[in-house]
């Protein structure tokens, strides 16, 4: 995230960054805040002698079809956001693009 973007989350993170370093390294994770560019993220924690911590950060590109979904929700979500609903709600109908079908089992599965 960043200071220039979310300027309102910023300042909760500037202030809360103990807190949120704490709970981020309860689930092996580090929290980063550079102030002199503005911006925070997470990355695996680096344990201290030696041992290992299993890997929750994976760096793997999504597929095509699941681009595609992620895409169409975050239009839903603006959508009626926009509408000035505050909570999103998406249900199965609203969930699979016409464009996506149809789908192979295993793809569909990978979506769910």
């Amino acid at each position: 995230m960043s200071s220039e973007r979310d300027p309102d989350v910023w300042r909760v993170v500037v202030e809360n960054r103990a807190l949120l370093e704490i709970r981020l390294n309860d689930m092996l994770l580090q929290f980063v805040v550079d102030r002199d560019y503005g911006v925070a993220y997470k990355r695996q924690a680096m344990p201290d002698a030696g041992a290992t911590f299993p890997t929750l950060l994976h760096n793997v590109a999504y597929s095509r079809e699941q681009t595609i979904l992620m895409v169409h929700l975050r239009g839903v979500f603006r959508s009626v956001r926009s509408d000035g609903d505050e909570a999103v709600f998406v249900d199965r109908p609203r969930t699979g693009p016409r464009h996506l079908a149809p789908i192979s089992e295993g793809t569909a599965s990978i979506l769910r």
